[in-house]
């Protein structure tokens, strides 16, 4: 961002007004380019001075939190309930294909007299994507979630993009038209069971295509016929020096819930348990994932477990090696 002042210099400006008309006025601003020009003159007395720049600088900060569609031509005789009048005049930057918007804001005593002049830069705020949990995960299936907001640009498409871990290549869904902000969900399919899958969410506007931030997610196996509490032990996966994600399925059938846990030993030592936990969302049923940190180097064995009604089940036990 470039801040710039410029400022009339007249005859009779006594040192309070030189001083005061350097002014830097900071603005946060998300994907826009903005450059700020000002003139205040030194015709006028030091309480008009500081009201008009005050004016202009509340109508700025409100001009930024503008949708860019919502951003035109505006006057007000008495802005703010005050004696001033201020304008807002708005056009394209040339040569920027209606990209930039070029803001001019004004502030006039009653007289009509000139006391401050604004110039802003607006660029479109450009749109954003969140890749969010998957959720309803089964054998061979899985609902993949997202979160997205066009802001600016008000509208396109969005899809979701998913592979097996190993495999290098990526499945589309197809594209959705969007528009504003919201949710989006869509079912993968024919999922390889047992699996660690990746996956994100993706947003396509008339600049290009977004990608969200990568989530994972293992199929599990469907539920089982009965109500008996059942527990799956998954796979390790984000296996690091010192670390790795151990990852299950369970079911708490008729009893509702309960809570998990893993079991796992370095090969040759004794047993190792990460804390009780329950659900969260509290579930019935679903996938429950652990980060296992400070590990030694060497293979490690695994199962998880489940506890309710004062009784604990396993699942199978499943290996990963720490380098």
């Amino acid at each position: 961002m470039d801040f710039r002042w410029q400022m009339k210099k007249k005859k009779g400006f006594t040192l309070i007004e030189l001083v005061l008309a350097i002014v830097i006025m900071a603005f946060v601003v998300t994907g826009a380019s903005l450059l700020i020009m000002g003139v205040v003159s030194g015709r006028f007395s030091l309480t008009d001075s500081v009201s008009s720049l005050n004016l202009a600088r509340m109508e700025l900060e409100k001009t930024m939190n503008l949708n860019f569609t919502d951003i035109e031509n505006y006057k007000n005789n008495n802005y703010q309930g005050s004696s001033y009048i201020l304008s807002r005049e708005v056009a394209y930057l040339p040569g920027t294909s209606e990209n930039i918007k070029e803001i001019t804001v004004r502030v006039f005593d009653s007289g009509d007299n000139l006391l401050c002049s604004l110039l802003l830069l607006r660029g479109k705020n450009i749109p954003l994507v969140f890749t969010e949990k998957a959720t309803d995960i089964k054998m061979t299936k899985a609902v993949l979630n997202a979160g997205y907001n066009f802001r600016d640009y008000q509208f396109g498409q969005v899809r979701f993009k998913y592979k097996e871990k190993e495999e290098k290549d990526w499945i589309y869904t197809n594209w959705q038209e969007k528009e504003g902000y919201g949710d989006y969900s869509e079912e993968a399919k024919s999922l390889r069971p047992r699996t660690s899958y990746n996956f994100a969410a993706q947003l396509q506007f008339e600049k290009g295509i977004i990608t969200g931030k990568e989530g994972i997610f293992f199929t599990g196996v469907d539920e089982p016929p009965g109500e008996d509490p059942f527990v799956v032990t998954g796979e390790a996966v984000l296996v690091g020096r010192r670390h790795a994600r151990l990852y299950m399925d369970y079911n708490f059938g008729a009893y509702g819930l309960g809570r998990l846990r893993f079991e796992y030993w370095l090969e040759g030592e004794g047993s190792r348990y990460t804390a009780w936990e329950e659900p969260r969302p509290p579930e019935v049923s679903g996938s429950y994932n652990n980060l296992i940190m400070n590990l030694d180097s060497g293979n490690y064995f695994f199962r998880a477990q489940l506890e309710y009604n004062d009784a604990i089940i396993e699942g199978g036990e499943e290996s990963f090696r720490v380098d």
